[in-house]
C-alpha cells in the first residue's frame, strides 16, 4: 500500500494492501487511500462482483444506475443475486455509504450464494447496541460477528448504523477472503 494517508504502522496497513493488490479496492487518487471515507453502495457491488469472478448479471433499471454506469454490471449481477436490493422500486443509491449492517447483510447473502457455510451466529445481547440491529439484518450481523469480520469496538457497542469506512471495509474483505476463499 504505497499510499501517503496509509502509514506502515495503521491497523489497516495490511488490510488496505491485501485489497489493493487483489484488486478489489484502489486508492481514491493515486497518492491516497482515503482510509477513513466510507464505502459507497456502487463500490460494494462492484467488489463482490470482483470476488465472484465478474459472472454475468441480469438487468437493471434503477433510474439512478444507467446501463452507461462504471457499477452497471456490478449492481446488475448483485441485484439478479440478491446480494444486494435498491432502496425503493426505482433507485439503487449508488452513491450512499452502506452502515455496517447494510455491508453484513451483502456479505452474509454472497457466502451463501457461493455455498460457504454461514451457519454459525453470535449471540448479541452483550453489546449496548444490540437493540439497535435491525431485524432485517439481525442474522447477517451475527454471523459476521462469529466470523470476526465486524468487530464491535473498544467501547463493547457494534455501532450497526454507522457507516464502513474503506480502512474498515479493507480490513472485512481480508479477514472474509482468509476465512471463505
Amino acid at each position: 500500500a504505497d499510499y501517503q494517508d496509509v502509514p506502515p504502522g495503521a491497523w489497516y496497513y495490511g488490510a488496505a494492501d491485501y485489497v489493493v493488490s487483489q484488486g478489489l479496492l484502489s486508492g481514491s487518487s493515486r497518492s491516497l487511500f482515503s482510509p477513513e471515507q466510507p464505502l459507497n453502495r456502487a463500490m460494494l457491488a462492484q467488489v463482490l462482483f470482483q470476488l465472484a469472478g465478474q459472472p454475468d448479471g441480469g438487468l437493471t433499471h434503477f433510474t439512478d444506475v444507467p446501463d452507461t454506469a462504471w457499477c452497471y454490471s456490478a449492481v446488475s449481477w448483485a441485484v439478479s443475486r440478491d446480494i444486494m436490493s435498491g432502496v425503493d422500486g426505482e433507485t439503487f443509491a449508488p452513491e450512499r455509504p452502506p452502515t455496517r449492517q447494510e455491508l453484513a447483510l451483502p456479505l452474509f447473502r454472497y457466502a451463501k450464494e457461493a455455498g460457504l457455510d454461514t451457519k454459525k451466529r453470535a449471540e448479541l445481547t452483550p453489546y449496548s447496541d444490540a437493540d439497535q440491529v435491525a431485524g432485517w439484518a439481525r442474522d447477517a450481523v451475527s454471523w459476521a460477528v462469529s466470523a470476526g469480520l465486524i468487530v464491535p469496538s473498544g467501547e463493547g457497542t457494534l455501532r450497526p448504523a454507522d457507516p464502513a469506512s474503506r480502512a474498515e471495509v479493507a480490513a472485512i474483505l481480508m479477514k472474509f477472503s482468509s476465512l471463505y476463499l
